[in-house]
């Protein structure tokens, strides 16, 4: 069972990666007329049910307005969002902000701060930053994944 569940979680996460085109905000309704999740996601959209699925467990959802927007870049807030409810990350508001750039009146400051720990973030002469509106990179994403999944201290067969 643990191991069904370690492999949704991680499938999850690739498609996290894969789709790195996907926003995250406020969840929509379903299109009533098309049966689509969103207006510009039909269901022949080659992401369609992957999407859907991940509306439908609240990891992620659409820009407002019956649009999800999937040509989109994922920001690191909205990566760091998909992380929280994925992995079911427990839900911390810290009275002090970690990062500089993070005050605590930003929308995604909840999950930045409750997923901190596995999530990069940029030390300068100026404080730690983390850069909330650029676009998330797989290299940033797959050290997310390794800490939060505890694979740093894996030992790895390479016979196979």
């Amino acid at each position: 069972m643990k191991k069904l569940i370690f492999k949704s979680i991680l499938a999850l996460l690739c498609i996290s990666i894969v789709l790195i085109a996907i926003p995250v905000f406020a969840c929509e309704e379903e299109n009533s007329q098309s049966g689509a999740v969103f207006k510009d996601v039909p269901e022949t959209h080659w992401a369609y049910k992957q999407i859907k699925w991940m509306v439908e467990n609240k990891i992620l959802a659409g820009m407002g307005e019956g649009y999800f927007k999937p040509d989109s870049a994922v920001t690191r807030a909205q990566y760091s969002t998909m992380m929280v409810a994925s992995l079911k990350i427990q839900k911390i508001k810290p009275s002090n902000p970690t990062f500089m750039d993070m005050p605590k009146s930003h929308w995604a400051y909840t999950n930045v701060e409750s997923a901190r720990q596995y999530l990069t973030g940029f030390r300068t002469s100026s404080g730690d930053f983390f850069y909330p509106d650029k676009t998330s990179v797989r290299e940033d994403i797959a050290v997310s994944l390794v800490k939060a999944l505890n694979y740093g201290n894996e030992v790895l067969d390479y016979r196979r």
